[in-house]
């Protein structure tokens, strides 16, 4: 006799059993690489990540998801030339974004996959 849960059958996309409050290149090509999101609000706080790494983040909340995409430098200055320098609360919210993946992204020295940061093509 095992102890073993029953469970039940998982019926989502293998991305998914990630668990994670992070934006990842995985939950984009569930959707076929990219979508359209609305800005919510930017909020920062100290994170700790897997592994134990901590860092104080800036990140990005979306009106059509609850996970949040963190801020790094080259999606920052794309809000920025799209945005403004201004108060990104709430000079930014309702403000709608094309996230993307972008095979190219160079991360500590490696070149890896990474989620980008582009004008929606409807418009803001």
């Amino acid at each position: 006799m095992s102890d073993k849960p029953q469970g039940k059958d998982f019926e989502g996309d293998a991305p998914q059993m990630k668990d994670s409050n992070w934006i990842s290149c995985d939950d984009l090509d569930i959707i076929g690489g990219s979508g359209t999101v609305t800005i919510t609000r930017v909020a920062e706080d100290d994170v700790t990540f897997e592994g134990g790494r901590e860092e104080h983040v800036y990140w990005v909340e979306f009106k059509e998801t609850q996970k949040g995409l963190i801020i790094n430098a080259t999606n920052r200055e794309t809000l920025i030339r799209l945005f403004g320098k201004k108060k990104p609360n709430p000079s930014w919210q309702g403000k709608k974004v094309e996230l993307y993946v972008d095979d190219n992204v160079q991360f500590r020295g490696k070149r890896v996959r990474g989620v980008r940061v582009r004008e929606h093509k409807g418009g803001t």
